[in-house]
């Protein structure tokens, strides 16, 4: 693992960089080269590494980004770099870029104080090193307590979103009528868990699977009606009247001249008790049976037999069916109008019912048959009844109360339906909730998230009181003279005299440039002069408060002006000089000369001997596309960056991988306008180093001795690389987007061109471009 930054994982909405993901890009190395054309993006690139440096997107135009980038601090533990913790990180990198200079100079005015230690002050430098040590350690304690507290965050935020989508998921089958349970999610948690903190922890919040059975039948959102039931229990003597009625009844008997035969035979004397009363009623003195005379003492037998009082009897067992109560009658409601939740209750309460009616019914149902047998047969005492026992009539009445209970328990939920529904659902997810922080130990996970914050907080405060102990003595150590000799004897070396140097003004705190020991600021600095000034500045203050190269990770963007070549080598080589010891190492350039000059430094670290086969270097390209807007990504560099030593295959590579394309967008087209223009103009001016003039009269004087070259088709190609290379405003005609189709053929034309005069050449960069 790299010891500094691995890679850029992802990156967006940063500029140019809307959407670029590691892909093709391979990991950074201890020294890594960027090559990109102006435009690209090295510089949006080099503003990442800036809001690393600063810790934070404050001032740029990318406070809505996104990125991921991973590194380490120490080559083994991975750490991810983010936009949210960008202000945490402990990376000590520094960026050359047109930011850094810009923010540091004033080309008319002053340069910004540098401060070098001075090594002369023993004791004040053992003491800040002793500081700078501890601070190490404070910084390192504190970032590792904010990743422990990062880790346990991510965590606890994870276990809330887990846990309140399967609470949704769970009350989902309920119904999705209620919108705190359809909306349900990570705050709705927290709040729950905030609301009731002892429950949420309790176990008894955690419910069987048969409660959470019945509470969510309870929770059901189907609401049903009032069910209405007359709750008639009886009395403990409701029976006892009617047993002691029927049993003197039947202990009774009349007093009178029995005849026996019709005693001994109760369907003849009923019978004969019958013809008696048709008798009187009709008034007969003859038998209607057998048609004879009735004899006189016949009739006195039988009216002495059937006194008046076995008439009363009679009279008095015809009436007593009136002690055989019946049970008061019942209207049962059907199970189908209760809450699902009640049916089985009431199932219950009512499945004895049945048993218990039945035997009150046989008993009441007893009295009846003695009754009539007793009609049959007055003169019977023998007949015995049993009574209603009072067990009998309790359970009678346990089952009419149990019943009433089960709809008094229907009813109030019915009649306060949201509320009760509410409360079941509300078990529910606490029970779910419960089931899951109890199993997480939430608590204690926050406890130990808490901690690691404050002891985040409390090491910050440490090391900011250390921080002011260090500038303290880097005030009295620091010596601007230093300084500025320092500067000046760099800036000598690098543009090889004497005549520019920097001056410490006192009021200014800072230097003013002179040319030649004036005492006034220098006027017309060239461009090679002011990247010369300005990379010497930032060279220097890479010493600045005792910083150690060694420690640092170094970011260079284009330290060679574009428009002054003869610094070229001072570059590279001071490049060279103090950046080579840094941790890490990113340089970014458009200058093709200078690319290759520090490509061959670099990619050579990867071929010495003697060493372990470690990647110590790689190239990268910054490559843009078109797709509704432009956008950039870090690739790669291809073998025509990184194998030849020519532009020109670069160029010539460019071009070929584009002209089997239908139609280039208009980045595109601008891109290879510009390297046509710089293609044919190399190739041409090395076929006919004579006819150097303006690029026009080259071209026109190169192809006329080639008839196989159409004058049409160099207009096309002048057309085209006269309309859109180096072109300071674009001009959107009317035929626009014919040319942007036309631009691949284009293309063809110009590799066309050169495969006309000098075939072999153009054979053998083809086999370069397509290797």
């Amino acid at each position: 693992m790299i010891n500094g930054i691995s890679k850029i994982k992802s990156l967006r909405s940063f500029g140019i960089y809307e959407n670029h993901i590691n892909d093709g890009c391979d990991e950074f190395t201890k020294y890594n080269l960027i090559y990109g054309w102006n435009g690209s993006g090295k510089s949006t690139l080099s503003r990442l590494f800036r809001c690393i440096e600063n810790k934070s997107l404050d001032g740029t135009n990318y406070t809505e980004s996104a990125f991921e980038i991973e590194y380490s601090v120490d080559g083994q533990a991975q750490s991810v770099l983010t936009q949210q913790n960008l202000s945490q990180n402990q990376l000590n990198i520094r960026t050359f870029n047109n930011d850094f200079v810009r923010e540091n100079i004033d080309w008319s005015g002053t340069v910004k104080s540098i401060l070098l230690v001075d090594q002369q002050k023993i004791e004040e430098r053992k003491q800040l090193d002793e500081q700078i040590k501890v601070l190490k350690l404070k910084e390192a304690a504190s970032e590792k307590e904010a990743k422990r507290a990062d880790d346990l965050d991510t965590e606890i935020n994870k276990f809330l979103s887990r846990t309140a989508k399967s609470i949704k998921t769970n009350l989902k089958v309920i119904g999705t009528e209620d919108s705190k349970y359809l909306n349900y999610n990570k705050t709705s948690l927290e709040n729950l868990i905030r609301s009731s903190s002892a429950e949420i922890v309790d176990p008894a919040s955690v419910l069987t699977d048969e409660q959470i059975l019945l509470h969510t039948k309870s929770a059901s959102p189907v609401e049903k009606d009032k069910i209405s039931f007359a709750s008639n229990t009886i009395k403990q003597d409701y029976f006892e009247s009617g047993f002691v009625a029927v049993t003197q009844l039947l202990n009774k008997s009349a007093v009178n001249e029995v005849i026996e035969f019709l005693k001994d035979n109760p369907d003849v004397q009923t019978w004969v008790f019958s013809g008696m009363s048709v008798h009187d009623k009709h008034k007969s003195e003859e038998c209607h049976f057998c048609g004879n005379m009735i004899d006189e003492s016949r009739l006195t037998s039988l009216n002495n037999h059937f006194s008046n009082e076995f008439k009363q009897l009679k009279q008095e067992i015809t009436e007593a069916i009136k002690y055989c109560r019946d049970l008061p009658e019942l209207s049962l409601p059907v199970v189908e109008l209760f809450f699902d939740e009640f049916r089985p209750k009431y199932k219950e309460a009512v499945a004895p019912l049945e048993r218990v009616t039945t035997e009150i019914n046989s008993i009441v149902e007893q009295w009846r048959k003695c009754i009539d047998k007793k009609s049959k047969d007055p003169f019977d005492i023998s007949q015995k009844i049993q009574s209603v026992n009072i067990e009998l009539i309790e359970q009678y009445n346990k089952v009419i109360i149990d019943i009433a209970a089960c709809i008094q328990k229907h009813n109030d939920k019915s009649g306060d339906f949201q509320t009760v529904t509410t409360t079941h659902k509300n078990a529910l997810e606490l029970h779910y909730a419960a089931d899951e922080v109890i199993d997480f130990d939430y608590n204690e996970k926050l406890e130990n998230r808490n901690t690691a914050n404050s002891n985040v907080q409390k090491l910050n405060d440490e090391a900011s009181e250390i921080k002011k102990e260090i500038h303290r003595l880097e005030t009295e150590l620091s010596n601007e003279s230093i300084a500025v000799d320092a500067f000046n004897t760099e800036l000598a070396k690098f543009i090889g005299r004497t005549e520019l140097t920097l001056k410490f003004d006192v009021q200014q705190k800072g230097y003013r440039i002179s040319r030649n020991g004036s005492d006034k600021n220098a006027q017309n600095l060239s461009e090679g002069e002011k990247t010369a000034i300005a990379f010497v500045y930032f060279a220097t203050k890479l010493e600045e408060h005792d910083n150690d190269i060694k420690d640092t990770i170094i970011v260079i963007d284009d330290p060679v002006s574009s428009f002054d070549s003869n610094n070229l080598f001072h570059s590279y080589s001071f490049l060279k000089k103090y950046c080579e010891q840094s941790k890490q190492l990113f340089v970014m350039t458009h200058n093709f000369s200078y690319f290759k000059l520090v490509r061959d430094w670099m990619l050579k670290k990867n071929k010495m001997r003697n060493q372990p086969p470690v990647i110590k270097a790689r190239a990268y390209t910054i490559e843009s596309k078109f797709d509704g807007m432009r956008q950039s990504k870090l690739v790669n560099a291809r073998g025509s960056l990184t194998d030849y030593n020519s532009e020109y295959h670069y160029l010539f590579s460019k071009i070929y991988s584009l002209k089997n394309q239908q139609e280039l967008n208009l980045d595109e087209v601008y891109l290879c306008a510009n390297l046509s223009r710089k293609l044919l103009e190399t190739f041409l001016c090395f076929k006919f180093p004579k006819k150097r003039s303006d690029f026009r009269q080259l071209v026109d004087d190169s192809v006329r001795h080639y008839p196989e070259i159409k004058p049409e088709d160099v207009e096309k190609v002048y057309r085209f690389i006269n309309k859109y290379s180096h072109n300071q405003e674009i001009e959107l005609e009317n035929n626009v987007d014919n040319l942007l189709g036309e631009s691949p053929a284009i293309l063809n034309i110009i590799l066309d061109i050169v495969k006309t005069i000098d075939e072999a050449h153009f054979t053998e960069m083809e086999i370069v471009a397509t290797a």
